[in-house]
């Protein structure tokens, strides 16, 4: 396996964010609360159905998962910061250690950031955006955590328009049911013409890592061509 280098991404503005552009037809599946023991199932289903995904990780969880962290981004999908310990209200030096302990297992510095709960407060915009990090809330919830069964869940995160962003999660419990509904709702959403895309690529912006084999190291993510958005914040 050959070590990563140093990566990150790029054309993104801090900011707080609900949705990406209604003017492309792309949606962002989103996961929280890992790494855990089904996120590699996750990442299995993503790949076989050609997608791409974000993840929000806890970064006390990292270290234990540091090969499924890496995964997530050799096979072209996205790490987000979801706080050290899942704490509301977290502060610049929580964010920066969440941001270490993500690069350290993956190369990767994450841009994104999702606020426990989806609760925002002064502290954790003020963290986020002194570190130059997008945060991230949602349009569209499966409620996957209350175990509604993987019906529900595929209905309510079909229940997409264009430039949506769906919540789901991939630890913090049994995810079974999110695993068995996520084949069928990338079907329906493919079959519908979406694109299935990275929070960054949904804001327009582009992120980029390569495997350092010396003269022949290669991209593995060119940048996308940006496109407007609408955000709240500075």
């Amino acid at each position: 396996m050959y070590p990563l280098q140093r990566s990150g991404c790029g054309g993104v503005a801090p900011g707080t964010v609900y949705g990406g552009s209604p003017k492309s037809k792309n949606v962002a599946l989103t996961f929280d609360d890992g790494p855990g023991p089904y996120t590699q199932q996750v990442l299995d289903i993503l790949a076989a159905h050609h997608v791409h995904a974000t993840f929000f990780e806890i970064g006390e969880q990292v270290p234990a998962y540091p090969s499924v962290v890496r995964s997530v981004i050799t096979s072209g999908n996205e790490l987000g910061n979801h706080t050290v310990h899942h704490s509301e209200g977290a502060g610049l030096g929580d964010l920066r250690e969440t941001n270490s302990l993500i690069e350290a297992a993956s190369g990767f510095r994450p841009c994104m950031f999702r606020p426990p709960d989806g609760v925002i407060t002064g502290t954790s915009l003020a963290a986020a955006a002194a570190l130059r990090m997008v945060t991230v809330l949602w349009n569209v919830d499966t409620e996957d955590y209350s175990l509604p069964g993987a019906d529900a869940i595929f209905q309510r995160a079909t229940a997409v328009q264009p430039g949506s962003i769906v919540l789901m999660h991939d630890g913090g419990g049994d995810r079974s049911q999110t695993v068995a509904a996520l084949p069928r709702i990338i079907d329906n959403l493919k079959s519908r013409g979406y694109d299935l895309v990275t929070m960054t690529r949904l804001l327009g912006g582009h992120f980029q890592i390569s495997e350092d084999r010396g003269r022949h190291s290669r991209p593995a993510l060119p940048p996308p061509a940006p496109f407007p958005l609408e955000r709240e914040g500075p």
